[in-house]
C-alpha cells in the first residue's frame, strides 16, 4: 500500500469517527434513550457496511421481502423512506468508495442502458400527464429499480456472494411466512383500505369484499408485510424454485428436511394469500421445474406430496375453499373479478389506442375509469404490466421494456447453457434453472396484473444476479478446454469465484 492510500484511508477514518462522535453527543442530547440506540445501531451498520460492500448487498437481501414493514412513511406519500433504500443507499456509497479507494471496475450492461432509457420515457412523462402524484411516485420507484440493478451486478462477482444473498432473501421470506400464520390464526384481520398506514404496519392479514357479487360477502386473505394478497402471493412464488433447487443441489438429509419445512411454510402463506392467480401460478411453476428436472419427480414423492396435501386440507381456513378451492370462482360467470378486468382491459386498448406515442404518463390511473362503461372508483390501473406500460409511456417507451424483460430472460438462459456444459457447474445450472422459472413465471403473472408497479424487488435482485451468472458463465471451461464466451469473455471476471 503506497503512502497516498494510507493517508486517504486515515483522513477517512478520522472524518467517520469525528463525524459519528459528534452525532451521538446531538443525539443523546436530543433524542430519547430508545432513539439514541437506534441511531448508534444504524451508524455501527453504516461503518461495517462501508469495509464490505457484500454485507450491505446481503442485508438488502434481508429487507428485500418486508416490504411494508420497514417502511418509515406512509404508502400514499410521493417518496417513500424505508429500510430497503437505506440499506441499498448504504450498500452503494460502500461500493463507490471501494472503487475509488481500490479502482474497481464499474459494470453498467445493456440492461441497465435498455431499462435507463425506459426511466427517460416515465420522468418525462411527468410533463403531460395528468396524474402528477402518481407519475412523480411511480418514476422514483422505478429509479430505485435501476439504482437496485447497478448495485447487485456490481457487488455480487461472486458465486458465493450470489448463492448467499438468494439464501438471505428465501430465510427472510420464511420468517415473515411464519409471522404471517400467526397473525392469521391468532390476530386481527383488517380492511384492505387501511393498509399502508402506520397504524396497521404489523397487520398481515385483511379482509376482502371484491366477490360481493356473487354472494361472497367476505374472505381473510394473508398479505404477509406487503400491501395486497397477489403482490404477498407472488413474492412468495419466486421463492419456490429456488427451495427445488435446494433440494435438487443439497445431500444431507438433515439440510433436505429443513429445505422442505421452509417451502412448506411458504406453500402454507400462498394458501393464505387467497389469490386465484397464484395458485394457477404454481401449478404451472410445478410443472415447469418438473418438466427441466428442476424438480425431481419420483414415485415416492408424489405420495409424500399427496400425504402432505391430505394433512393440510383439513387445516386450510374455510375462507380459503370458498375463494380459490371452489373451481365454480375460476368462471367468467361466477368471478365478479375477472369479469371487471376483462372490461377494464377493453378501456385499456381504447387508452392506447387514442394515446399510442406517448402515453398517458407512467403511474396514471386517472384515465382508465373515463373509458369504462360502468361505475367503478374514481382511479384504477389496467390489471396487464404490457398493456399498461403501453398506456403510460407509449410504443417507443414500452419497446425498451420489454427489450429488457427479454434480455433478462435471455440472460438467464444462456447462463444455464453455458454452466450445463461443464461437470464443475452443475450447481450454478441448477440454479440458473431456478432463475428462469422465477423470471418467467413473473411475466406470467404480469398478464392479469401490473406487478412491474409493485415494490417487487425479489424480482430485481433474481434478475440482476442472473446478469452475474451470465457473466461468470462466459469464463467456464466447456467439455473442449475452451472459455463458454470466446471473445465475450473479456471483461468478464477471471473466474466464478473472483472477487470485484
Amino acid at each position: 500500500m503506497n503512502w497516498t492510500s494510507r493517508v486517504t484511508q486515515t483522513l477517512l477514518g478520522l472524518g467517520v469517527g469525528l463525524s459519528g462522535g459528534a452525532l451521538s453527543v446531538l443525539l443523546a442530547l436530543r433524542t430519547s434513550p430508545l432513539a439514541s440506540a437506534a441511531a448508534f445501531g444504524g451508524l455501527a451498520v453504516a461503518m461495517v457496511v462501508m469495509f464490505s460492500p457484500q454485507l450491505g448487498l446481503l442485508l438488502v437481501a434481508a429487507v428485500t421481502p418486508i416490504e411494508r414493514l420497514g417502511r418509515f412513511t406512509e404508502d400514499t406519500s410521493m417518496y417513500t423512506i424505508s429500510l430497503m433504500r437505506i440499506f441499498g443507499v448504504l450498500a452503494l456509497g460502500s461500493f463507490l468508495l471501494h472503487c475509488l479507494l481500490k479502482r474497481w471496475h464499474i459494470i453498467f450492461g445493456a440492461g441497465f442502458f435498455l431499462y435507463g432509457i425506459y426511466l427517460l420515457f416515465c420522468f418525462g412523462s411527468i410533463l403531460y400527464t395528468s396524474d402528477y402524484f402518481g407519475s412523480v411516485q411511480n418514476s422514483v420507484t422505478f429509479l430505485g429499480n435501476l439504482l437496485f440493478w447497478f448495485v447487485i451486478v456490481n457487488i455480487a462477482r461472486d458465486w458465493r456472494v450470489v448463492r448467499g444473498a438468494v439464501l438471505v432473501w428465501m430465510i427472510s421470506s420464511v420468517l415473515i411466512g411464519v409471522y404471517t400464520i400467526y397473525n392469521w390464526h391468532f390476530g386481527q384481520a383488517i380492511e384492505l383500505n387501511r393498509i399502508g398506514t402506520a397504524a396497521t404496519r404489523l397487520s398481515t392479514v385483511d379482509v376482502d369484499h371484491s366477490e360481493f357479487e356473487v354472494g361472497i360477502a367476505s374472505v381473510k386473505r394473508a398479505i404477509g408485510t406487503t400491501s395486497h394478497p397477489a403482490v404477498y402471493g407472488i413474492n412468495l412464488l419466486m421463492t419456490v424454485p429456488f427451495f427445488f433447487y435446494l433440494l435438487r443441489t443439497r445431500s444431507s438429509a438433515f439440510a433436505k428436511t429443513v429445505v422442505t419445512i421452509g417451502l412448506a411454510i411458504i406453500l402454507y402463506n400462498m394458501f393464505l394469500s387467497n389469490t386465484r392467480a397464484v395458485l394457477i401460478l404454481a401449478v404451472l411453476v410445478a410443472v415447469y421445474c418438473a418438466l427441466r428436472g428442476l424438480l425431481e419427480v419420483t414415485p415416492g414423492r408424489i405420495l409424500a406430496g399427496l400425504l402432505v396435501v391430505l394433512l393440510m386440507l383439513p387445516m386450510l381456513p374455510s375462507s380459503i375453499y370458498t375463494r380459490i378451492l371452489d373451481l365454480s370462482n375460476y368462471s367468467y360467470t361466477q368471478s365478479a373479478a375477472l369479469r371487471l378486468r376483462i372490461d377494464i382491459w377493453r378501456a385499456g386498448l381504447e387508452v392506447a389506442s387514442d394515446n399510442w406515442a406517448l402515453g398517458v404518463g407512467v403511474g396514471n390511473e386517472l384515465e382508465i375509469p373515463k373509458y369504462l362503461r360502468r361505475a367503478i372508483s374514481w382511479k384504477t390501473s389496467v390489471h396487464n404490466e404490457f398493456l399498461e406500460t403501453l398506456i403510460e409511456v407509449g410504443v417507443f417507451g414500452w419497446s425498451f421494456f420489454m427489450s429488457f424483460l427479454l434480455l433478462c430472460a435471455w440472460y438467464s438462459f444462456k447462463a444455464a447453457a453455458n454452466f450445463k456444459n461443464s461437470p464443475a457447474t452443475q450447481e450454478q445450472y441448477w440454479f440458473m434453472v431456478a432463475c428462469q422459472t422465477t423470471i418467467l413465471g413473473v411475466y406470467i403473472f404480469g398478464l392479469q396484473v401490473d406487478v412491474f408497479h409493485f415494490p417487487l424487488k425479489g424480482w430485481w435482485l433474481v434478475a440482476g444476479l442472473s446478469y452475474v451468472m451470465y457473466r461468470l458463465s462466459l469464463v467456464v471451461p466447456r467439455h473442449d478446454g475452451n472459455a463458454a464466451g470466446h471473445e465475450e469473455s473479456r471483461g468478464a471476471p477471471s473466474s466464478p469465484a473472483s472477487a470485484p
